[in-house]
């Protein structure tokens, strides 16, 4: 089972958003959705080309994702216009997440 963690920060307004999924829980719908979005996903490979640095641009965001799959765990951080194609899915669906409530917010972002 996995754990992913997602934050998002920066922005117009300078606002952090958080998500958490832990897969083994039991009790989350999309459970399952994670798991199959991440099947497929080499994350090490990811994070081996991953740049040093991220590049920041004003008003933009930047992630930070963690993902913590079979002992081992993963971090990534992107920019806005640099999310790995093979996550954008998983991206895009625990910002959705964050917004909805799904999660806590941290620093009062709300939808």
């Amino acid at each position: 089972m996995t754990r992913l963690e997602l934050v998002r920060s920066g922005g117009f307004a300078g606002l952090s958003l958080r998500a958490e999924v832990d897969t083994s829980a039991g009790d989350d719908p999309d459970a399952q959705w994670f798991d199959e979005a991440l099947a497929g996903v080499d994350v090490a490979a990811l994070v081996a080309r991953e740049a040093p640095g991220v590049p920041t641009s004003p008003d933009r965001f930047t992630y930070r994702l963690a993902v913590d799959r079979d002992g081992q765990r993963q971090e990534l951080t992107f920019g806005e216009r640099g999310v790995p194609e093979p996550l954008r899915p998983v991206v895009d669906r625990l910002v959705a997440r964050a917004r909805h409530g799904s999660s806590p917010v941290v620093g009062g972002e709300g939808t």
